[in-house]
Order: C-alpha cells, then structure tokens, then sequence
C-alpha cells in the first residue's frame, strides 16, 4: 500500500508548515528557494520528519520543477493518518467548530 499526495509548495517562506487552503489544497510552506533542488530536498525532509518515515521512501513523481508536485509515500500511512501527523487535522477540527 502507499499513498500519493499532490503539494502546492510555496518556498522562500518565513515558516516552515503544512496546511490545508480554503479551496482544500495541500500546501507546504518552506524557507528554501526554488533553485537547485533545494526546495524538493527541504520538502521530502519535511515531510520525512513530520510522518517518522525515511526519506528514501518519499519520491516526487510529477512537478520536479513546479510548484505543485505529486509525490509517491512508499508506506501503510492512510491520507487521515498523513493529515494528523502534518498538524492539520486538528487545523480542520478548528474550522469547522
């Protein structure tokens, strides 16, 4: 089983964090720039560290260069699962109280 996530990644932020947009988006706000890979690395650390998997098992299949990436998570972690572990499942918890 694995899962596949499609991130609209804004770089060169102030913070580093995950969130859901108000058109339902998952976006990863991050400090690097779009410039030699640093962005994707500094996304797939992200996402490594916030979920406990290693970063071998996180592979950007579509948007290398783009802002909006697909990205393939090679493991059993459900798309509820991966929004609890980013912090935003209590984020929509919160909205929608």
């Amino acid at each position: 089983m694995s899962l596949t996530l499609t991130i609209t990644v804004i770089p060169n932020s102030s913070h580093q964090k995950c969130i859901i947009d108000k058109a339902g988006r998952l976006k990863c706000y991050i400090h690097s720039a779009p410039e030699k890979n640093k962005a994707n690395y500094e996304l797939i650390d992200l996402l490594a560290d916030k979920l406990t998997l290693s970063k071998r098992l996180i592979t950007i299949i579509k948007g290398q260069t783009q802002k909006t990436k697909v990205l393939h998570i090679d493991s059993q972690i459900s798309y509820h699962q991966c929004l609890m572990l980013l912090g935003i499942e209590q984020q929509l918890n919160i909205e929608s109280s």
